[in-house]
């Protein structure tokens, strides 16, 4: 039996980018405050993202409380009773259309952490191939 060095690093690389690319994406998703299921706009925010008045929601009124969590502020109630509303309505669409949703949401959140998440990864292949391109002409 005789060792495959080009396979063996390929499935290491492997291993490590996907463990690489979990990991800091999961940080990342974690640590993001906006990440929501819920999608500002669209058709179930423009039926239920209201006011009990009958004024509009803003995206500021969606995600942040006038109180600390448990006050009992009517405001607070409505807002959660509304975002319960939302969540109901977004989840009664089909995946895609709520994934695509989200996407939108969260773009340039996503698309400031891709370089974080994935350049280490490619870089390593990188640098893998071209010191096995070197170790490749002093062997050959």
């Amino acid at each position: 039996m005789q060792l495959s060095w080009r396979r063996g690093f390929w499935r290491i690389w492997a291993v490590l980018a996907i463990i690489w690319v979990t990991f800091f994406g999961w940080c990342e998703y974690s640590a993001e405050s906006k990440w929501s299921d819920i999608h500002v706009g669209g058709e179930c925010w423009d039926r239920l993202a209201k006011w009990s008045d009958g004024t509009r929601f803003d995206e500021w009124d969606l995600y942040f409380d006038d109180e600390p969590a448990g006050s009992g502020n009517e405001r607070d109630r409505w807002r959660e009773s509304v975002r319960e509303k939302l969540r109901a309505c977004e989840y009664d669409k089909p995946l895609v259309q709520r994934l695509t949703a989200w996407l939108d949401d969260n773009f340039i959140a996503l698309k400031g952490s891709l370089l974080l998440i994935l350049l280490p990864p490619f870089s390593l292949l990188l640098l893998g191939y071209c010191v096995g391109w070197v170790v490749k002409g002093f062997i050959s």
